[in-house]
């Protein structure tokens, strides 16, 4: 069973890899142009707070993102994009040549409104949003068909995030759904429903939000989320014995007769996973 599951891993790796390559704006890009929309949102808002970005990755960010939400009709995280884009270059213009009218005379109505308020934004807003931090252990097991009930406490010594937003799925591909969290910063409470907890794995991550519904801080994300092990009663083995636990792991077969790899936890605030640091190393026998 080790044998092939490592095979089957070997043949992942690469696939994976591959993926890696490719960062998650251009990734957000080519699904906007796709008309995949949600999931262009998902890639979007884990490359907004992804640390490194320069400005041009903010701009680009920012235009995606606000697209995105215009083209669903959600107006005010729109405007809430569109405000950060102008943040990093106030003269910004949609190309007429390309860009649909409509798109263009929003735009037009969030700089008018962002000129009035005396052009907020920037470089405060950037610290405060730096001070947002989620606090989260995430549980290591659920049983199928029950709800998995999530809690933490938020950092927010500005209050500027207004609500937490849980983002959930069952298995490792598809798009995350989305539901708000309740309670505060002092103790938020979130649950993934029953009928998402299936085997093999529930995968999400949690957000804290602004008033517009962008991302201030975020557990996990879209490209590394939480994982909770959900195990088939009916199927023997456990974690190791799992196709998930391998793929997701990264796990690559160089030769020989030991494999080892380091599964990296969170540092509490920021994306990635949340598991202690950890090394395992399996033996094989010939």
């Amino acid at each position: 069973m080790f044998r092939s599951a490592l095979v089957a891993a070997s043949l992942l790796a690469p696939m994976a890899a591959f993926a890696q390559q490719e960062s998650l704006l251009q990734e957000g890009i080519t699904l906007y142009e796709n008309l995949e929309y949600e999931a262009s949102i998902e890639r979007l808002s884990a490359a907004l707070l992804r640390p490194g970005n320069s400005p041009q990755d903010r701009i680009e960010i920012n235009r995606y993102l606000g697209l995105n939400y215009l083209t669903l009709g959600r107006e005010e995280p729109a405007e809430g994009a569109f405000r950060n884009l102008l943040v990093q270059n106030p003269d910004y213009q949609f190309d007429p040549n390309t860009t649909a009218p409509e798109i263009i005379q929003f735009f037009d109505g969030v700089r008018q409104r962002w000129d009035a308020e005396g052009r907020p934004g920037l470089e405060r807003a950037t610290q405060v949003a730096a001070s947002v931090r989620i606090n989260h252990i995430s549980p290591a097991e659920a049983e199928r068909g029950t709800e998995i009930v999530l809690t933490g406490t938020v950092t927010d010594p500005e209050r500027v995030s207004t609500n937490l937003v849980l983002a959930y799925r069952s298995g490792s591909t598809g798009t995350f759904s989305r539901i708000p969290g309740t309670g505060g910063p002092e103790g938020f409470r979130a649950v993934v429903p029953a009928d998402a907890v299936e085997p093999p794995v529930v995968e999400y991550y949690l957000e804290a939000v602004d008033a517009s519904g962008l991302p201030l801080a975020a557990r996990g994300d879209s490209d590394a989320p939480l994982r909770v092990q959900v195990p088939d009663p009916d199927a023997g083995g456990g974690v190791l014995s799992s196709w998930w636990f391998w793929a997701g792991a990264g796990a690559v077969v160089l030769g020989g007769a030991a494999l080892g790899f380091v599964l990296l936890g969170g540092d509490g605030g920021g994306t990635g996973p949340t598991n202690e640091q950890a090394t395992i190393v399996i033996v094989l026998q010939e």
